[in-house]
């Protein structure tokens, strides 16, 4: 990630200016760059006009020269306003959305027990509320209960908040975060303000304890107004308790917009008082409107409402029959008086109870002119009752009536103090009304969204074929694609492609859609949605805040998503990291039972469906394409009553060569968790060579995830030795002082160089991640010795692209760890930020298996709690139904380290519960606790611990009935 650097001398012609914007710039001219007073390194040159780059150039520093000027031709860009600017090429903040600009400083900001939260006196009134929230968010992340007070002093460790800004090139939604002995977040609004506390909170999830930040400034701002998601609660019903995780899921993201779909054939989930029983039975009242509101207000998230008409109206017209069309049930007849009358009395009702600027009326997929998919084949005259009423009127077609529907209730709503969504499709009616382009057009379609913005319309992309979810569906976005190739201004949906410019000034911004059409039917649930939106979610932040992006691709992208973690205090929907890299992910079977049960239910999210191969036949095999190569360590698979007995998980980068990487004869059935030296691959294939049972193979889940070091970092502030060293402060020691803003390299030009790093005692190691600066290794080995003198090859690539390289190997004994460079990848030397040497414990041993296990009750009799440590997927522990508290505790028998948990539920699985230990089984100390367990497999770690009972502690069941394990097992990872 680029580390903003903003003191540089400008110049043009050796002349400095104060200002970086070159006005009207003249063809065929040079601007230079004084990197005089800059420390040695690698920097990037940027030439920009306010939406686009349009010349990038890279230079290298390595002396101090009185005078180092960098010239880049810019031809061909005559008459433009351009914006030049330097970037020190390092490592900023993992922060999602990325920041734009960041200034490094030495040493880190503490967060502490007396740390408190300072508002600035003059602005209490605008920044209590943000103050409030940001108290309630570092208590639920690090525990720690701050003050909020009030005082324009702060103090070193206090977070300092203030509107006290000079800066409006942050715009009213940037904001400045100045991390020093304390935090100071200013803004121009209170939305900034808090946008900077969802940066200060991400980086604080990364530090080891919860308190540090690295000293720098960071400028942040966003690049497009509307930031968005689309949640579809007419089809699929969500808790108000889902929602306000959502909302908070956004927030963390710096998302501004939840745009709820309420009405549909499905349901209205409107309660009405003007027209009771219209609503469904899982439906919102005002109260609850108001309270996902007050709720979203908190966290700078705005509700936009869509009651959807004229069309997807079957839920209406069921309710009173009377105002349906004759030909189509699901559309009200525009014919009619009562029709309005019922409309303006629904928006009279509800209009009032949102505080958003914006009202959606929907107004897609209606009867139109015919013109086939996705437009459907339903002509508008087709209905005589309307065709005629038109003709009445004086029009030549019905589909006046529905032009005429959407202009007249944009001047309704516009009177009522809102701003007109609707759906792209007007442009498919008949008839020469035209649209008041003062509707915000909501694209999901592309066909003629050059002529839309034309015409003035300001316009959100929410392209069908990219920013589209429809779970259990094929009808997923690609997120490779959509993180490494497509653009806010790229249009796509279905078979059409269209592009507006990218500075086009009607582009409001992006939304992501989710559509539940058969999320009900398939069982998903809230949380197995959330997981599948998540990543194209935090996508369209980074795009839409315009901030750069990993330069190796979605898989860098993953891992800093994973790092910067998810919002604190999530009431029903946490837990989404890791991130399971198969998900939504095309997939490719050797069959199908039946050609149903197809081999994409095992990657859509969903516990319910499955992939079923066909029976009575071996070998079988699915695979799964990430779309991209990635690193991966750990491999899931939830078997349905068909599993595997024998089959090997092999990986390949291009689907034809394939590499096994594990193998088993002994599968017997339920989770297989299999976790392997790291590799990197695209695709991951399970061929199955022997059937457990008469059928098929049948999986629920096939899960690929990317786990970071567990274990201590054994490479941490020892001793670096290396072949040389250019500049001189690049010391060697660099690599192993934890911080990513140091580092080593070598002499510039010269082939080979090395770093070695002696681990003080010999150490059986399997895993050695390089994080590099921009000067790479495109050749070299990962060599190690016990004695500095032999070396052996464990690793060799001659691909390497920078980045961070996570390397895997099999487990090995060594006291020194070498990286042996044979070929640059730059003209420069070798650099690296950090390198870490690892131990993976791949075959771990289960504490609690066959030990003796206690519970606080037993139903049915036969469930007894030795059930859970007995090593067999077939035997459970359970509770007495419908009681709270409930627990079940084992004994390791001696006090034992350990620092992992895994609770293999049944379908009776705990919600909120705590892992609890003691050394007398008497007094018991908490070390984790979670209010949105979800069942399935729980692994959980936490800092190693010495005891010798552990016990879960049942404090709110997920069912009505009590608690129960297949398996409670105990590791020291």
């Amino acid at each position: 990630m680029y580390r903003w650097n903003a003191d540089y001398a400008t110049t043009v012609a050796g002349t400095p200016l104060a200002s970086q914007t070159y006005t009207n710039f003249s063809d065929n001219a040079w601007l230079q760059m004084n990197f005089a007073t800059q420390a040695s390194g690698n920097y990037l040159w940027v030439l920009s006009d306010p939406v686009e780059t349009v010349g990038v150039w890279t230079y290298t520093a390595s002396t101090h020269p009185s005078t180092a000027y960098l010239n880049g031709s810019t031809a061909g860009l005559a008459g433009y306003d351009y914006v030049s600017e330097v970037y020190d090429l390092g490592t900023a903040p993992n922060v999602v959305p990325s920041l734009r600009e960041w200034t490094s400083a030495a040493g880190d900001f503490s967060l502490a027990a007396g740390s408190r939260i300072a508002v600035d006196s003059a602005y209490n009134a605008a920044l209590a509320d943000t103050a409030n929230t940001l108290r309630e968010d570092i208590l639920a992340l690090t525990g720690l209960a701050l003050n909020v007070v009030t005082t324009t002093s702060p103090a070193a460790g206090d977070f300092y908040l203030t509107l006290n800004n000079t800066d409006s090139g942050i715009g009213s939604e940037g904001y400045i975060m100045q991390a020093a002995d304390y935090v100071t977040i200013k803004a121009n609004s209170a939305k900034g303000v808090f946008y900077g506390t969802r940066t200060a909170l991400q980086i604080l999830n990364q530090s080891t304890d919860k308190t540090g930040i690295p000293k720098g400034t960071a400028r942040d701002y966003p690049a497009y107004k509307e930031r968005g998601f689309m949640l579809d609660v007419a089809r699929k019903y969500f808790t108000v308790d889902s929602i306000k995780d959502i909302i908070k899921f956004l927030s963390w993201h710096k998302m501004n917009d939840l745009h709820i779909h309420f009405t549909d054939n499905d349901a209205f989930r409107l309660v009405s008082t003007t027209y009771p029983g219209l609503a469904a039975a899982q439906s919102y009242s005002h109260a609850d409107l108001r309270a996902i509101q007050d709720f979203a207000r908190k966290y700078q998230v705005t509700i936009t409402p869509e009651i959807d008409l004229p069309g997807h109206a079957t839920a209406i017209t069921s309710y009173k029959p009377s105002i349906a069309n004759q030909t189509w049930s699901d559309v009200i007849d525009l014919s009619l008086p009562d029709t309005f009358t019922f409309v303006n009395n629904l928006l009279d009702e509800f209009v009032p109870l949102f505080d958003a600027p914006d009202f959606h009326l929907g107004t897609d997929e209606t009867p139109n002119d015919a013109r086939g998919f996705p437009y459907f084949d339903r002509h508008v005259d087709t209905d005589t009752r309307t065709h005629n009423y038109a003709l009445a009127q004086g029009y030549s077609t019905a589909g006046e009536l529905y032009r005429k529907f959407i202009n007249d209730y944009n001047t309704v709503l516009k009177n009522k103090g809102k701003k007109t969504r609707v759906w792209a499709w007007f442009d498919t009616l008949p008839g020469n009304i035209p649209i008041s382009n003062d509707i915000t057009y909501d694209a999901w379609l592309a066909d003629g969204i050059q002529s839309i913005s034309q015409r003035g319309f300001q316009i959100i992309n929410s392209s069908a074929k990219y920013l589209y979810s429809v779970p259990g569906t094929g009808w997923q976005t690609d997120n490779v694609f959509l993180y490494q190739t497509w653009k806010p201004y790229m249009f796509d949906s279905f078979n059409t492609s269209n592009l507006l410019s990218s500075r086009d000034p009607n582009i409001l911004g992006v939304k992501f859609n989710n559509w539940n059409d058969i999320s009900l039917a398939k069982g998903f649930t809230e949380k197995e949605i959330a997981k599948v939106v998540a990543s194209p979610l935090r996508i369209v932040s980074e795009h839409t805040w315009g901030g750069p992006q990993s330069v190796e691709g979605y898989p860098a992208f993953l891992n800093r998503a994973a790092l910067a973690g998810e919002p604190p205090g999530l009431l029903t929907l946490g837990g989404n990291a890791p991130i399971n890299l198969a998900l939504t992910r095309p997939v490719t079977t050797s069959s199908n039972v039946n050609g149903d049960l197809e081999g994409m239910y095992a990657v859509d999210g969903a516990a319910t469906t499955r992939w079923a191969s066909a029976e009575g036949a071996d070998p079988q095999w699915i695979y799964v394409d990430l779309g991209t190569s990635s690193n991966f360590n750990r491999v899931k698979l939830n078997w349905e009553t068909a599993y595997g007995k024998a089959y090997t998980i092999s990986v390949s980068d291009d689907a034809i060569n394939w590499r096994t990487i594990y193998s088993t004869a002994s599968g017997n059935g339920g989770i297989d968790e299999i976790s392997f030296p790291v590799a990197k691959a695209r695709y991951v294939k399970i061929l199955g060579t022997q059937r457990g049972t008469d059928w098929g193979y049948s999986l629920w889940e096939l899960g690929v995830y990317y786990d970071l070091p567990q274990g201590n970092n054994y490479a941490l502030n020892k001793t670096a030795a290396a072949s040389s060293v250019f500049p001189s402060w690049t010391n060697p020691s660099n690599v192993l002082d934890g911080n990513e803003l140091t580092r080593w390299s070598s002499n510039e030009g010269t082939d080979p160089q090395w770093i070695s790093v002696d681990l003080g005692q010999s150490r059986t190691i399997n895993r050695v991640r390089l994080n590099w600066e921009a000067a790479y290794g495109k050749s070299y080995k990962i060599q190690v010795s016990t004695d500095a003198v032999n070396w052996t090859d464990v690793y060799s690539t001659s691909a390497g692209n920078g980045g961070i390289d996570d390397i895997g190997f099999p487990a090995t004994t060594a006291r020194y760890v070498r990286m042996y460079g044979t070929q640059r990848g730059t003209p420069f030397g070798y650099s690296l930020y950090e390198l870490g040497v690892y131990y993976d414990n791949l075959s771990l041993t289960d504490l609690a298996s066959a030990k003796p296990a206690y519970a606080s009750g037993v139903y049915p009799s036969g469930n007894v709690a030795g059930n859970a440590t007995d090593n067999s997927m077939t035997t459970r522990w359970s509770s007495p139904e419908g009681i709270d508290p409930q627990w079940i505790y084992v004994d390791l028998g001696s006090s034992k380290s350990f620092n992992e948990v895994r609770l293999y539920w049944e379908a009776a699985f705990g919600k909120t519960y705590k892992i609890e230990v003691s050394n007398h089984a008497v007094n018991w100390t908490n070390i984790y606790q979670t209010v949105s367990g979800d069942g399935g497999l729980d692994v959980i770690p936490f800092s190693d611990v010495n005891a010798r009972y552990v016990r879960m502690y049942g404090l709110e069941r997920g069912t009505d009935w009590g608690y129960s394990l297949y398996s409670f097992q105990v590791y020291s990872n």
